[in-house]
């Protein structure tokens, strides 16, 4: 399952790798980690269906959000 994991910025990168890949989690190469305002940081990654859970007990872990595709609604069309 795809997810977004929000991270304080000032977290430390080689420890977020180590704990993530002990929940089965790995982080995707093409996504580039977002900076946000708030001094976070989102990364896009692939972890089991229970993440949003099991990710809390990581250092730094803010969030832990199910990543959805975008759906456009076409005019005159009920989803």
């Amino acid at each position: 399952m795809r997810w977004l994991i929000t991270m304080q910025a000032t977290h430390d990168a080689t420890l977020l790798s180590s704990e993530l890949r002990k929940l089965g989690v790995t982080v995707d190469p093409s996504k580039e980690p977002i900076p946000l305002d708030s001094g976070e940081v989102v990364y896009t990654v692939d972890g089991p269906g229970d993440l949003n859970v099991s990710a809390k007990k990581v250092p730094g872990v803010v969030r832990v959000n199910p990543a959805s595709r975008v759906h456009l609604l076409r005019e005159g069309r009920a989803n």
